[in-house]
């Protein structure tokens, strides 16, 4: 949240103990991809240019893709 976004997002997955978190742009190229042990993670895309990007993660036993709307700054 939030969805659409100027560039700033976060991502809360409660009952999770980490998660890898990978953002691509609509061709399918990582633009991040890392890992985090905690259930929270920030993100901030508003350097890239406004657009639609796709975020993977995945848990131990749960894969989960989103899209994100980027609109750019306000």
């Amino acid at each position: 949240y939030p969805n659409p976004t100027t560039g700033r997002f976060r991502i809360d997955l409660a009952g999770t103990s980490g998660f890898e978190v990978e953002v691509c742009d609509m061709l399918g190229h990582a633009i991040y991809t890392g890992k985090t042990p905690d259930q929270h993670f920030a993100f901030d895309i508003s350097s890239l240019p406004a657009g639609t990007y796709f975020l993977r993660l995945q848990t131990q036993d749960r894969r989960y893709t989103r899209k994100i709307i980027h609109h750019g700054k306000p």
